[in-house]
């Protein structure tokens, strides 16, 4: 029988015993459940708890899943954030301020000597607390096993990557990553979207409906980048996947993303577009309203159709590349279509043409396009402000604007005609 320094409620010294309980069921002080050698025991109090249990820290310090709180040691109902099942003995480590529960078990694995098992390569990444190991499809015990990266959420067959659609995962947490998505993301980034503190840590996010602090999006199951220090996180798409963009009338970077709620927002160019008769109760705003350009240093906002947009682009509705023109009066009819949708535009408002084949397209009418150029690498692009253009108006009105910007024109109306 081993003596050990742990103690009962009373601070009495707890034995260690190894027999088996007999008589009355008894149930473990900790976790609640059943009895079972080894096990602790004080005698006079009456006091059980599994050997297991005891030896449990009864808080853990910036555990690398949640590294801002400390998680306490609690009996109760929960999904381990960890590998997403229900904790088996109703013991789990809490943080309630975040509602973040790890399962004990889940902590043992991460809490163990990291070892290979023999003959089998693993890796150690940030993202996860377990060791993972090079995934082997074909074998019998993933039979059945939705093995689907977690960075890009995609189950791509091995012909469509380049690295042969190599996975290293943790079975039990049935948690997977391409080789190729380890070898592309950033353990730590250092960003401007979040200037008060130097790093982010990528970590991975489970049953949480925390929302992104730049884009407002809440993703159930992703990896996104923590500010170990305070409350800031940064989904993958904003942390390392969304272009910025430089806009000459705004000190910041600007990125382009898809609003969650398709609500009217202030534009901050030119005052606001919404002033603006020319926009305000067109089709054509209403249609691309659900995009925007936003600072994510402040709070500056531009409306897709009043940012930057690619000069150039090529399209499958034409033969030939489509050029960004601010207005588009092609003859004197005072009608004017899309030859894309066959619909009417306003020819105030920008539009992709061919000058030379006169085909005129909406921007929401190509927009597929337009958003694969602004998400992709603009190193190379270029992009158009609004209000490089000349206005082109029919040759019986005289505004004398031959020399005048459309912003020129926009800040030469009155608060009337603003409406």
């Amino acid at each position: 029988m081993e003596e050990i320094q742990h103690f009962c409620p009373q601070q009495h010294i707890l034995l260690l015993k190894d027999n088996k309980i007999c008589g009355d069921q008894i149930i473990c002080k900790i976790c609640k459940s059943s009895m079972a050698a080894p096990y602790y025991v004080c005698d006079s109090c009456k006091y059980y708890v599994h050997k297991s249990c005891e030896e449990l820290p009864k808080q853990i310090n910036k555990y690398p899943l949640h590294p801002r709180h400390p998680l306490s040691l609690t009996t109760r109902n929960a999904y381990c954030n960890c590998c997403g099942r229900a904790s088996k003995k109703l013991l789990v480590f809490n943080c309630v301020g975040c509602d973040f529960d790890l399962d004990v078990e889940c902590f043992k694995m991460s809490n163990s000597i990291k070892t290979c098992p023999l003959g089998q390569h693993c890796i150690q990444h940030s993202s996860h607390p377990h060791l993972l190991l090079l995934v082997d499809t074909t074998d019998t015990i993933y039979k059945g096993v939705n093995v689907r990266c977690f960075a890009c959420r995609s189950k791509s067959s091995p012909s469509e990557l380049s690295d042969g659609g190599v996975y290293y995962g943790c079975n039990r947490c049935n948690y997977f990553l391409h080789k190729q998505c380890i070898d592309q993301l950033p353990q730590e980034i250092q960003t401007s979207h979040h200037p008060n503190h130097n790093r982010l840590f990528l970590l991975m996010k489970r049953y949480n409906n925390r929302k992104c602090s730049t884009c407002e999006n809440t993703n159930y199951h992703a990896l996104y980048f923590e500010c170990p220090q305070c409350d800031f996180w940064l989904c993958l798409e904003c942390g390392v996947r969304r272009p910025c963009i430089k806009y000459e009338d705004h000190p910041h970077l600007l990125c382009f993303m898809k609003k969650i709620k398709n609500a009217v927002e202030q534009c901050n160019v030119y005052d606001t577009c919404l002033k603006q008769s020319i926009m305000c109760n067109t089709k054509e705003f209403h249609k691309t309203n659900s995009f925007k350009f936003q600072c994510l240093d402040c709070d500056f906002k531009l409306h897709l159709l009043c940012g930057p947009l690619p000069l150039i682009i090529k399209h499958d509705s034409h033969m030939h590349y489509l050029e960004l023109v601010d207005s588009f009066i092609e003859d004197n009819s005072g009608e004017y279509c899309c030859d894309v949708c066959e619909e009417e535009r306003n020819p105030r408002i920008r539009v992709y043409c061919c000058r030379k084949c006169k085909y005129i397209a909406h921007v929401h009418c190509v927009i597929s396009e337009v958003i694969n150029v602004l998400k992709g690498d603009l190193r190379d692009v270029k992009l158009k402000v609004l209000g490089e253009d000349l206005w082109e108006f029919p040759k019986e009105i005289d505004y004398a604007v031959s020399h005048l910007t459309l912003r020129d024109l926009i800040h030469k109306l009155s608060d009337r005609e603003l409406g």
